[in-house]
Order: C-alpha cells, then sequence, then structure tokens
C-alpha cells in the first residue's frame, strides 16, 4: 500500500514547483511580450484556468492510468517540459518580432493563453491524480482531500520564499534545472523499492543532472539570441527588478529592462529637448531631480548649467552598474561627476520621505504602460510634487503624442495626463509635437514667450545641437499648442487619472491596441466605459439559474468559485496597490503571492478543524461569505488610510491584508469540499471537481479586474462587485439541502 506520506510529499512538490514554474513564465512572457500588472493578470487567469481543467481532465485519466507510476511520470515531464517552455517563448518571440518593439496585443494575449497551457494541464492531472490515490486509502475522503489541499499550499509557500530571497536573480534555464533536480528526487521517494534501489537510482540522476548543468549557459546565450536578434549581447543579468541587457547594433549600444528598450547611447536630440525646456523656464536652477533616463544623455545636459546637485533617481542598480561598464567615456563620467548623486530607490518613495526642495523636477519615463509607471502620471503624485518644489520651481513630464494624426485613445491620454496636473498646479505648458511636453509650477514665471528662453540660453552659455534659438522660437510660438489645447479643452468625457483609478493606464492599452486594430480599440473603448451596470443583472441571473438546477452539490460549487474568484481578485488588486504605493514588485511579487498561499493555510486548517468537530456547514458557508464580503469594505478604507503613509507601515499592512484574503477565502474550501463530496456517489473519482471550480472561478477573477474594473473603474468599484458575488449566496443558498 502506498504510504500517504509520499503522496503528501508528491503535493507539497506540486505547489512549490507550480509557483517557481509560473514565476519563470511570468518573467519570460513579460520580456518578452508586455510586463505590465495587469497583463501578469491575465497570465495568472489562464494559468488557472487551464489547471483547473487539467484538473477535470484527471478524472478521465484516473480511469485509465491508476497506479503510482503515472503520478511518476507527470511530475517528471513537468519539470523537463519547463525547459521547453522557456526556450520556445524566446524563439517564438524572435520569430515574430524583436526586442522592443511594441508587441501586436493579440499576438501577447495568444502567448499568456497558450504557453502556460500544456505546463497547467499537468499539474491539474498530477493534483487528481495524488488526491485520488490519498482517497483511496482513506476513510474519511473530504479531510484527506483537504490535507492534500493544505500540503500543497504549504508547497506554495516554500515556493514564494525560494523564488524571492535565493532564486530571483538565478537565469530561468538554471531555476528551471534546479527543479528538475528536486522534481527528480522526490520522484525517488514515490517508488517502492528497496532503499538500495533508490540509493543507486539517485546516483546515477545525479550524474546525469551534473552532465547537464555545463549545457545551461550556453542554452541560455542561445535562446536569448531569438529575443535580441541581429544584436550582439554584451552583457544581460537578472536584478531584484528585472532582467538588464545591454546590446550593441552598428556601433550603438541600447539597454533594455525586462525586454522594455530604456534608450541608446546617442539619444542627444531627446534629451536635450526633454531637459532645455523645463531647465530654461527657471530663473535659477541649483538642486534638481530626474526620475528615471538619466544614463544615457539627460544627465549630460543638466551638467551644462551652473547647478549644485542633481538628484538622479533610478530604482535597479544592476542598470547603473551595467551602464558604467559599457557606455561611452564621455557619458560614463557624467554618472561620476561629483554633483550627481544616484539614489537607487523608489521615485514616489524618495518625494514622500525627501527634506529638500527642489529648483527643477523632471519625469523621463515611458507612457504609463504599467501602474509602476502610471503613478507618476497621477493626481496623488503631482500633489507629492508639488510640496517638493520651490516657490518658483518647475515639473516637466512628457507622453506620447501625434499632433497632425492624433487618436482618440491618445487624445484621452495626454488630456487626462493634462487635465490632472491643471488641477494640482496653477500654471501648465504643453509643448506637442511627437513627444508632447509638459510643464508646470504654481509661479507666474512660466511663459510661451520664446525671447526669454533664448535670453537665458545665451546668458547661461549652453551650447546645444538642437534646442537652439530657432527651434526654442518654433517650438513656444507653433499653431500646434492652440490647436493642442483645444482638443484637450473639448474633450469633456475624459477623466483625472488617480492611484486608485488609474485611467491614464487603460487610455494608453487602447492606444497600444490602435497601433495594430483601430476598429477593435474603438468597439472596446465603448463596451468598457458602459459595462458598469451589467454586472448587478447578470449575477442575479446566474444566481437564479444555479439555485434551479437539479445538480447535486451545486451550492458547494458556486460557493467555491465565488470565494475563488474573491480571492483572486484580492490578489489582482493587492499587487496593484503594492506596486503603486510601495513601488517595486518584480521581487515580491512571489513573496505577496506567498503570503497569500500562508493565509490560504491557515484557512484551510481552520475549516478542517470546523468540521471535525461537526459545525453546520451549510450556514457556516452563508456567513463567511458574508464576512469575505465586509473584509472587501474594511480593505478599501485601510488602503486609502494608508496610501499617504511611511512605507514602513504601507508594506507590512499589505501583506497583513494578503495574508487574511488568503484566510477568509481559502477557509471555504474544505467546507464547500466535504458538503460536495458527501453528497455524490464515487466521491473518491471526483478530489478534483471542488479544486477545478475553485481555480476557473479565481482565472475569472483575474481578467476581469486585470483588463477592465480596475484600469477603468479603479479599486472601489472592484471591492464592490467582490462584495455583490459573495451576496450572491443568498439567493443561492436560499433552499437549504436536508
Amino acid at each position: 500500500m502506498m504510504n500517504k506520506r509520499q503522496l503528501y510529499l508528491s503535493l507539497f512538490i506540486l505547489g512549490l514547483t507550480s509557483l517557481v514554474g509560473q514565476m519563470i513564465l511570468i518573467r519570460e512572457l513579460s520580456i518578452s511580450f508586455y510586463g505590465n500588472e495587469f497583463f501578469i493578470g491575465i497570465i495568472l487567469a489562464f494559468w488557472l484556468l487551464w489547471v483547473g481543467i487539467g484538473g477535470f481532465t484527471g478524472y478521465f485519466t484516473t480511469r485509465v492510468w491508476k497506479k503510482i507510476n503515472f503520478l511518476i511520470v507527470i511530475q517528471l515531464t513537468f519539470a523537463a517540459l519547463l525547459f521547453f517552455e522557456i526556450f520556445f517563448i524566446r524563439y517564438f518571440k524572435g520569430s515574430i518580432g524583436f526586442a522592443g518593439e511594441i508587441p501586436n496585443l493579440v499576438t501577447s494575449l495568444l502567448a499568456a493563453i497558450i504557453f502556460p497551457s500544456l505546463l497547467c494541464l499537468i499539474l491539474g492531472i498530477w493534483w487528481t491524480h495524488a488526491t485520488k490515490l490519498i482517497a483511496d486509502n482513506s476513510e474519511e475522503k473530504s479531510l484527506s482531500v483537504n490535507h492534500a489541499y493544505f500540503m500543497e499550499t504549504f508547497g506554495f509557500i516554500a515556493g514564494g520564499i525560494l523564488f524571492s530571497f535565493v532564486l530571483v536573480k538565478l537565469p530561468s534555464f538554471l531555476i528551471a534545472y534546479i527543479l528538475l533536480g528536486v522534481t527528480f528526487i522526490s520522484a525517488i521517494f514515490l517508488i517502492n523499492k528497496t532503499l538500495l534501489f533508490k540509493l543507486a537510482l539517485a546516483c546515477t540522476l545525479i550524474l546525469f543532472i551534473g552532465i547537464f548543468y555545463q549545457y545551461i549557459p550556453t542554452l541560455e546565450k542561445l535562446s536569448l539570441n531569438y529575443i535580441y536578434k541581429n544584436q550582439s549581447i554584451l552583457e544581460t543579468t537578472n536584478s531584484l527588478y528585472g532582467q538588464v541587457t545591454v546590446t550593441e547594433t552598428n556601433g550603438q549600444q541600447n539597454y533594455y529592462e525586462s525586454g522594455l528598450l530604456l534608450g541608446s547611447d546617442n539619444e542627444t536630440e531627446l534629451a536635450e529637448q526633454l531637459v532645455h525646456f523645463p531647465m530654461l523656464e527657471t530663473s535659477n536652477p541649483k538642486n534638481i531631480l530626474l526620475i528615471g533616463g538619466g544614463f544615457n544623455g539627460a544627465l549630460k545636459e543638466i551638467l551644462k548649467y551652473d547647478i549644485e546637485k542633481v538628484y538622479y533617481l533610478e530604482l535597479d542598480p544592476e542598470l547603473i552598474k551595467i551602464a558604467k561598464k559599457h557606455l561611452p567615456p564621455d557619458l560614463k563620467n557624467d554618472l561620476l561627476n561629483p554633483k550627481v548623486n544616484i539614489i537607487n530607490t523608489d521615485g514616489f518613495y524618495f518625494l514622500k520621505t525627501a527634506q529638500q526642495k527642489f529648483d527643477a523636477i523632471i519625469i523621463n519615463l515611458p507612457d504609463p504602460s504599467t501602474a509602476l509607471i502610471n503613478r507618476y502620471y497621477t493626481k496623488e503624485f503631482f500633489e507629492l510634487v508639488k510640496k517638493k518644489l520651490d516657490d518658483n520651481g518647475v515639473f516637466s513630464t512628457h507622453l506620447s503624442f501625434a499632433p497632425d494624426r492624433p487618436t482618440p485613445s491618445l487624445i484621452d491620454l495626454n488630456t487626462s495626463v493634462y487635465n490632472t496636473l491643471k488641477n494640482v498646479f496653477s500654471h501648465v505648458i504643453t509643448l506637442p509635437q511627437e513627444t508632447n511636453l509638459l510643464i508646470a509650477g504654481n509661479s507666474n514665471d512660466l511663459t510661451y514667450d520664446p525671447k526669454l528662453l533664448v535670453e537665458r540660453l545665451k546668458q547661461r552659455n549652453i551650447e546645444n545641437k538642437f534646442v537652439i534659438a530657432d527651434y526654442i522660437t518654433y517650438r513656444l510660438t507653433t499653431d500646434q499648442i492652440p490647436e493642442a489645447e483645444q482638443l484637450f479643452s473639448n474633450n469633456k468625457g475624459t477623466k483625472e487619472n488617480f492611484i486608485f483609478r488609474p485611467i491614464a493606464y487603460f487610455y494608453n492599452t487602447l492606444f497600444w491596441l490602435t497601433h495594430f486594430y483601430p476598429k477593435a480599440s474603438r468597439w472596446f473603448a465603448m463596451f468598457a466605459k458602459n459595462i458598469w451596470f451589467i454586472p448587478i443583472p447578470l449575477i442575479l441571473l446566474i444566481s437564479l439559474i444555479i439555485r434551479n438546477t437539479k445538480y447535486q452539490g451545486k451550492e458547494a460549487i458556486a460557493s467555491v468559485t465565488i470565494a475563488g474568484f474573491s480571492l483572486m481578485s484580492l490578489e489582482i488588486i493587492i499587487i496593484y496597490i503594492y506596486q503603486t504605493l510601495v513601488g517595486f514588485l518584480y521581487y515580491r511579487l512571489s513573496l505577496l503571492i506567498a503570503s497569500i498561499m500562508a493565509g490560504m493555510a491557515l484557512g484551510i486548517w481552520l475549516g478542517n478543524q470546523s468540521i471535525k468537530k461537526g459545525k453546520i456547514i451549510f450556514f457556516s458557508l452563508i456567513k463567511l461569505h458574508l464576512l469575505l464580503g465586509l473584509f472587501c469594505i474594511i480593505l478599501f478604507i485601510i488602503f486609502v488610510s494608508t496610501k499617504s503613509a511611511p512605507m514602513t507601515i504601507t508594506e507590512p499592512v499589505i501583506f497583513l491584508s494578503t495574508i487574511l484574503a488568503g484566510l477568509l477565502s481559502s477557509v471555504i474550501f474544505p467546507l464547500a469540499n466535504h458538503l460536495y463530496l458527501s453528497k455524490q456517489a464515487e466521491p473518491e473519482r471526483k478530489t478534483g471537481y471542488i479544486y477545478s471550480a475553485d481555480l476557473i472561478g479565481a482565472s475569472i477573477g483575474a481578467i476581469l479586474p486585470s483588463l477592465i474594473f480596475l484600469p477603468i473603474f479603479g479599486v472601489w468599484y472592484t471591492l464592490v462587485f467582490i462584495v455583490l458575488m459573495n451576496l450572491s449566496v443568498i439567493i443561492l443558498f436560499q433552499k437549504p439541502a436536508q
């Protein structure tokens, strides 16, 4: 007879490999396609959906393959397949495009759907087979399955901690290689053979894995060449914040962070435009704050002025290290200039804690394509900037624009940020070209008068290649300025951009979609903006349909689906909030997931204790759903209260909220599982049904907030929707089963 402890070990390994494998795929897909937080939500959604389908599939495969050997094969297949997944993601990226380009939205979504599919199907089948073997050897089948879920959850926790503190900086192939070794060792424990046989097999496998290790660097380099095709990779490294890569093409160096092109070593024209207009609008610039993009030209332009200090914020220290190694001597010297203070921290955090004020604060970041970047275009950030500017200080930022052919989404994006600035600062200047430069301040000195700026350029002995007297005159007197201002003022329906309602993020996504599918972009915008009233009648309709079906255990299925939806929606919200308020998600993502899993482990344990004590499960489920709804309302109050709090308070509060979200959502699972299996004729064959319902609910809970609710309607609306979902159990459970 198979020892259940061996099977519980298998499920622990399932949780660990699943979490680490998930992090690897998120990393690879984000680098190759589109690395924002909501794309991560889509990856998580389809990861869960495929695992859920795998769980249902396991019901049929257990009828054909019933022995432990099949479980061993599944484990080893997952570990080996992870290598091929990493390679094919990189190969696919290279075959359809190149690094740094704007990826096709449909292609990105298809990649998020297809690439995790096979791995996740295997994970679902793995779960069903392991739990069936456990149930076959147990009298209390529901409790044994709940214990299995508990062990898998502990595997998730271990995987999250392992990835966050040990594996995060390692190359993906090396992490997959470590997982392969762990999986091989755990598979040996499942074999019903003598100890001597197991030792011999272990030695053979260690030898095989040791030989394979020498090919890992070659595999890593070969596959990266597909992403950065037609470029020579000078160096690549994984940091706590992403993958930093520098390449060379025809003598030009290109710098990438997680697949996003940060710039090259020769961007003088752009650097001059971004720096000199705000610096010339300042009467006496001495202390300057530059957030992002200084290493490849912006610093050089700032240092042309008689400044005292420039504070250059760059979150990732690895980027600066690589830049110092590879930049041309003149740009490298700018980084080493004693007037330059390079600070590796988040800009939002720096402004919260900085004591000094600045004559100019310059933002040199991409459009708000991620939650991290979107923060720098919100009303909350602009208010923070206002407090840190001297009386005559100026603030500047920039956005993509097309004054001769603006699309609706591009107008919405620029209008949203422009109006948000105007509601914070008394004066805002817009200088629209292909890059729309926005300059704001509270001083009356801000001007469109080119004579004053040209005079200051001469007085300060500034010599430029592009921003010269004629260009300044043209840029400040072009007809495109009043035309752009008229466009923004006529665009009445556009909303301001807030931290908890990142609408600029949504407008930027539409702008991205317009590049490839203009009609689809308009339809999606129309649908998304008018969907707010649909959820309530839809929830009521679905609840009534489910209540009137005759399927045995429907209440349990519905309950755990709603719990899964709630948990994943809360996870997406917390990921977004963490990225927004704290500012560095990359290496904390697995730790956040591990915190949720810790709460889940506690919730499963409490649920099991309730079953053992013979509590009335049916009505306990109703109370738990109502409590989960109440928690969502309290959570919003907590987030609003900590929005301006120090990081020493904000981060622990978010992690505590994460644990509570996991606890309240997952305590429902063992109760619903017990209720469901108690009504089934063959419970040992349906151990994966509740598990799959949980995951399918979770996948929907990742998609809706990621694509629609959070970017358009914000955090509050999303939380209200979760509350309504949990209130629907009153309808579902209106006629309790005897």
